[in-house]
C-alpha cells in the first residue's frame, strides 16, 4: 500500500448498499476476517437487531476479490433475526488445504434454553458452504453454561491442526446459565481436518481471574501463543509449545495496555525476513479507543514495531495477512454501527 505513514486510508465496510436488507440492523458487531490463500478476503460479522449480545441477529459475510477495494452484498450464513434468537461469535480458519471452516455458537451454547455449537465449510473460498452440523458434544456441554468461540478468527498450524481458542463459564460456578462469567479459556482444535474436534485442558490462570476472549497466534519456534481479555488495563498471554497442552500460567503483559476489549494477533514475515508477530486493540488502559498494530520480532515477548489506527473511538478488531503481505485491519466504530477496514504494510509499522 502507498498511502503515506503520516496516514491510513479506511474505508466503511458495513452498512453497504442495502443488501439483503442489511439497513435492519442496528449495530454490526464482533469482526472476523480471513485472507483465503487465493486472495480472497472473507469478513464477517454479527449483524444485530440491537445492541444486547443476547439480541436477535444473523451472521452475515463479504466477499472480496480485489484486496478489499470492493465487497460483495452480504450473504446471511446464520439465521438467527428471524427466529428471534442469538448466533454469536463467528469464527473461520483456513486448513491446509484451502477449506475454509465456520463455527459459530447459537445461544452461546447454553443448552439448557436450546445452545448448540455448528459447524459449516466451504471449499470455494466461501461462495457456497455446506449444511449446519452440531458439534455441541465436543464442546463437553455438561460441563459449561454459556461458550463461545475466539471470536475472530483461528489458526492453521504446521502440522494442519486447526485450532481456535475458546472461553466458557463452568457450571461448578453458579452463576446464571447465560453469564458470561467466571470465564475461562481453553483452545478447541481439530487433529483431522474439521471432520472431529477437541476440547483442551484449561489454560491455568494463576492470579487472573476472569479471562475470556481471546486470540492465537503460531510462533516462529513452532509453538503458539494466546493473548488473552480480562480485566481492564492491560493484557494476558499464555505459551504453548504445541497449541494443544502443556500451556504456561496466564501472566499480563505490561507492554499491552488494553481497556477489556478483545484485541487480535497474525504473523508475517518481512521482505528482509523478520518473522513478525502482529497485534492490535485499543491501547488504553480505561477507554476503547486508539486503535493500535504492534509487531514483535522475538515471538511475542517485546513490542518493537507499532503503528496507531485511529487515536479515536474503536473497539473489537481483526487482523489478517495476505499471501502479498498486505496487512488488513477491521474495526467497530461509531458505537457498533459501522465497521471500518485499514490496509497496512510492514513498512507501514515504525
Amino acid at each position: 500500500m502507498s498511502e503515506s505513514r503520516n496516514e491510513l486510508k479506511s474505508k466503511t465496510v458495513l452498512p453497504g448498499r442495502s443488501p439483503c436488507g442489511s439497513y435492519k440492523y442496528e449495530k454490526y458487531r464482533i469482526p472476523g476476517m480471513i485472507a483465503a490463500k487465493s486472495g480472497v478476503i472473507l469478513a464477517y460479522f454479527e449483524a444485530r437487531m440491537s445492541g444486547s449480545d443476547w439480541a436477535d441477529m444473523d451472521i452475515i459475510l463479504l466477499r472480496s476479490e480485489d484486496g478489499g477495494e470492493t465487497f460483495s452484498e452480504p450473504f446471511v450464513l446464520a439465521e438467527g433475526s428471524e427466529t428471534c434468537r442469538t448466533v454469536n461469535n463467528p469464527v473461520m480458519i483456513q486448513g491446509a488445504d484451502g477449506v475454509i471452516h465456520f463455527l459459530y455458537c447459537v445461544e452461546y451454547g447454553v443448552t439448557s434454553i436450546g445452545g448448540d455449537a455448528l459447524y459449516r465449510q466451504s471449499r470455494d473460498d466461501g461462495r457456497t458452504w455446506s449444511e449446519p452440523v452440531s458439534i455441541i458434544d465436543s464442546t463437553m456441554p455438561e460441563y459449561h453454561n454459556a461458550f463461545a468461540f475466539g471470536p475472530g478468527h483461528g489458526i492453521c498450524q504446521d502440522d494442519g491442526t486447526l485450532l481456535v481458542p475458546v472461553w466458557l463459564v463452568p457450571k461448578s460456578a453458579g452463576s446464571e446459565p447465560k453469564s458470561h462469567h467466571p470465564a475461562e479459556v481453553r483452545v478447541f482444535y481439530s487433529r483431522d481436518n474439521g471432520r472431529s474436534f477437541c476440547l483442551s485442558e484449561r489454560v491455568p490462570q494463576g492470579e487472573i481471574t476472569d479471562p475470556n476472549e481471546t486470540t492465537a497466534v503460531g510462533l516462529p519456534d513452532g509453538g503458539v501463543m494466546l493473548n488473552i481479555r480480562h480485566m481492564p488495563g492491560y493484557r494476558a498471554v499464555s505459551f504453548s509449545k504445541n497449541g494443544i497442552d502443556g500451556w504456561t500460567t496466564m501472566t499480563e503483559d505490561k507492554s499491552l495496555a488494553d481497556p477489556c476489549c478483545f484485541g487480535s494477533s497474525a504473523r508475517i514475515t518481512a521482505d528482509d525476513g523478520r518473522r513478525i508477530i502482529l497485534f492490535v486493540n485499543c491501547e488504553d488502559e480505561h477507554e476503547r479507543r486508539n486503535l493500535t498494530v504492534k509487531g514483535s520480532i522475538d515471538g511475542g515477548r517485546t513490542w518493537q514495531l507499532r503503528r496507531r489506527i485511529t487515536s479515536g473511538e474503536s473497539a473489537y478488531a481483526d487482523i489478517c495477512v495476505d499471501a502479498a503481505g498486505r496487512i488488513y485491519v477491521m474495526y467497530e466504530t461509531d458505537d457498533y454501527r459501522r465497521a471500518v477496514l485499514v490496509r497496512m504494510t510492514v513498512d507501514d509499522l515504525n
